[in-house]
């Protein structure tokens, strides 16, 4: 549209950028995609486990601060994780 105000990239080079012989190739966006799945499924599988292993640890070694060990007692207990009477990780 002419005397718009707006800066547009003009169709064809945006067609060239988008749709090149690299991009085209569906071997290669069929491999990108199951990887990108893969990836996205392992990565929600594995990030919550690991949270959990971390708060059960933390938990059962008390291992927080101690202007804080209400708090965190207080979580563990709600959310079922057990707990020692051992304060700290070097005890």
């Amino acid at each position: 549209m002419p005397g718009s105000v707006i800066a547009t990239i003009p169709w064809h080079l945006l067609h060239h950028i988008m749709f090149n012989k690299f991009l085209a190739d569906g071997r290669l966006v069929f491999i990108s995609t199951l990887l990108l799945a893969l990836s996205t499924i392992s990565a929600a599988v594995v990030l919550p486990t690991v949270l959990e292993a971390a708060t059960r640890k933390q938990c059962l070694n008390n291992d927080w601060p101690a202007e804080k060990h209400a708090a965190h007692l207080d979580f563990c207990k709600t959310y079922g994780y057990a707990t020692t009477t051992k304060y700290g990780p070097g005890f």
